[in-house]
């Protein structure tokens, strides 16, 4: 499945981490990626299907500058898109035959 394929290369070229994602009642209706960039950046993109079985995505890029002090505030969004899934995992992936530079340890 085209799809599958997406999210494998979302995975192991461009480096999310994914987890399900739950509608209110806990079932599961989807994926949650993302992955902190340098240069303190997360990507955060939503993948879910509909009815029909096309692939729908939400990606939003902000400065990780999460504040425990106020956890529900909104970070700035430096990026906000939403689409399908192709289009979206299509802007986030690079060129066949680069790959992200390795992350510091």
């Amino acid at each position: 499945m085209f799809e599958d394929d997406l999210v494998r290369q979302l995975l192991h070229e461009a480096r999310f981490a994914a987890l399900p994602l739950l509608d209110g009642d806990g079932v599961f209706s989807g994926l949650h990626l993302h992955r902190v960039t340098p240069g303190g950046v997360v990507d955060i993109v939503q993948v879910w299907a509909d009815e029909r079985e096309l692939y729908h995505a939400a990606h939003a890029r902000v400065q990780n500058t999460f504040s425990s002090d106020a956890p529900f505030a909104p970070p700035a969004a430096l990026v906000r898109i939403s689409g399908r899934l192709g289009d979206i995992a299509g802007a986030l992936l690079l060129p066949p035959g680069q790959r992200l530079p390795e992350p510091p340890e």
